[in-house]
């Protein structure tokens, strides 16, 4: 029994800071992981943002929005009046009021796009809620697509406008009366791009991501005519949805026609460093996304076309912040009606992901160093009071020791997440100047034990010499003596004949 006690009191000690300490931790990180991993961000071009009719009086004047929807900046107006301005600066260089006014128009244009995108991307938050299913446009069960004509009252008015917004006329119809075009207030959405985007891999040695996109698409029309089934299939025909990472470093484009599904594919882009590898594990980088898409109908004309993107990280140590790109050439939605416009028809959504390391590697990489340099100090401050504080005999245990923690920080270095290769920012701070001082430390003590040896192995020569030299000197007067004794006896002998 006297034998179990050590184990058992060792036992009731770890687990101690076992409960106490690490199980809080793991449990803790664990649902912060589960947090960054499940963790989404939106971004969308759900609104064409001018008239396309050709005979609209004021091309880009449709920007209505009801009451409670954000994004009534009036930017695409105010877009018309800087291209106006400027014209007539051009026509008159010389005219300082020109140049004024154009400024002035230039400045509120900006001032109007930090807004607008800002609204913008709050709805699509709003909006993406819907499409990816953690909130139901009604609470109701019906069956098909019955539940999409019932919206509940407490849906967002970002989505509601969406819908209604879908479920406007596609063209002009035409007065039975007049036999004249009838142009709608707004027009309608013939079709949603749903696409999910995931950061699966990053490289920050060659500035390069891979990312997995995924594209669907979904209707919320209640009209006779269903472009997409129950199922998520393209059931019209002849319909092509075409979406192309432009952005891309290789090949980006998705397509989906009659029939499909969904079209997926990994596709490379580059990384743009804020703060490089360098500076690990404070290092951030910017992935920047643009999406062009468009939809073409079954006479090959472009029909407006709505997108939107969830974008994910699986990328472990690593998080995310999404902004959608403030600027509208990176940024559109236009669809136009006349058929010598309706080319240039197309939806592109430009976002930047911010990415930086996670707090824990951060925390754990500082950790890490902190060992790094405490551990050296130790066998520094050793090697110093060794050699000349407290000289004294040197064993073959301590420089073992020594050299195994010269050895081994290579390996502690490593520990730290996703570090990059030797002569970043953590190495020159840290790890060059600890190989530093244990080379120097092992080197002394190395040398104290190879002169400690030479100095013993002298000593032992001495000592074994003097102790021949002594050996001989015994053995040489032990000589003599037998000597004396034969000439004192010879003399006695002699003596004794004399007297006879």
């Amino acid at each position: 029994m006297t034998g179990l006690l050590m184990p058992t009191l060792a036992l009731l000690i770890m687990i101690i800071p076992l409960i106490a300490l690490c199980l809080p931790v793991y449990l803790t990180s664990a649902k912060q992981r589960e947090a960054e991993r499940d963790s989404q961000a939106f971004v969308c071009q759900l609104y064409t943002q001018n008239n396309p009719s050709p005979r609209a009086s004021e091309a880009l004047d449709t920007f209505t929005f009801p009451e409670g929807l954000s994004l009534g900046a009036p930017l695409y107006e105010t877009w018309v009046v800087w291209a106006v301005t400027e014209s007539i600066a051009d026509s008159y260089p010389n005219s300082t009021d020109a140049r004024t006014a154009l400024d002035e128009v230039q400045a509120n244009f900006t001032a109007l796009e930090i807004t607008h995108f800002s609204e913008l991307q709050q709805n699509c938050s709003a909006v993406g809620d819907y499409v990816w299913g953690s909130k139901a446009l009604t609470t109701r069960r019906r069956s098909g697509a019955n539940s999409l004509k019932h919206l509940d009252p407490d849906v967002a008015p970002a989505m509601r406008y969406f819908v209604e917004r879908q479920r406007q006329p596609l063209a002009p119809s035409y007065d039975n009366e007049t036999g004249q075009l009838v142009e709608p207030d707004q027009y309608g959405i013939a079709l949603v791009a749903v696409i999910n985007s995931t950061l699966v891999n990053l490289d920050v040695s060659t500035n390069a991501a891979t990312m997995s996109f995924e594209l669907r698409t979904v209707s919320y029309s209640d009209g006779d005519v269903q472009v997409v089934d129950e199922r998520g299939r393209i059931s019209a025909p002849g319909v092509t949805v075409k979406s192309d990472v432009i952005s891309s470093s290789g090949a980006g484009d998705l397509t989906m026609k009659t029939g499909d599904r969904l079209a997926s594919r990994p596709v490379a882009t580059v990384l743009t460093p804020i703060r490089g590898m360098y500076y690990y594990p404070f290092d951030e980088y910017l992935i920047d996304i643009r999406i062009q898409s468009y939809m073409l109908g079954p006479d090959g004309g472009r029909l407006p076309l709505a997108v939107i993107v969830s974008q994910r990280n699986q990328v472990t140590g690593w998080v995310q912040e999404v902004t959608m790109l403030q600027n509208v050439l990176d940024n559109y939605n236009f669809w136009y009606v006349a058929e010598s416009d309706n080319k240039d028809t197309d939806n592109v959504v430009g976002y930047r992901i911010h990415m930086q390391r996670s707090n824990f590697v951060k925390f754990f990489a500082c950790l890490v160093l902190i060992v790094m340099w405490t551990l050296t100090s130790a066998a520094v401050t050793y090697a110093i009071d060794l050699n000349f504080l407290r000289p004294r005999v040197a064993m073959m245990m301590e420089c073992t020791m020594m050299v195994t923690l010269l050895f081994a920080m290579g390996n502690i270095r490593n520990v730290m997440p996703g570090i990059p290769g030797i002569g970043i920012g953590i190495d020159q701070y840290g790890y060059i100047w600890i190989m530093i001082l244990l080379m120097a430390s092992a080197t002394t003590m190395l040398g104290k034990l190879i002169c400690q040896v030479q100095v013993l192995a002298a000593e032992a020569d001495a000592q074994q010499q003097q102790q021949a030299t002594q050996a001989l000197d015994n053995t040489r007067g032990q000589s003599g003596g037998v000597s004396l004794r034969k000439q004192g006896d010879a003399g006695m002998d002699a003596t004794c004949a004399g007297i006879i």
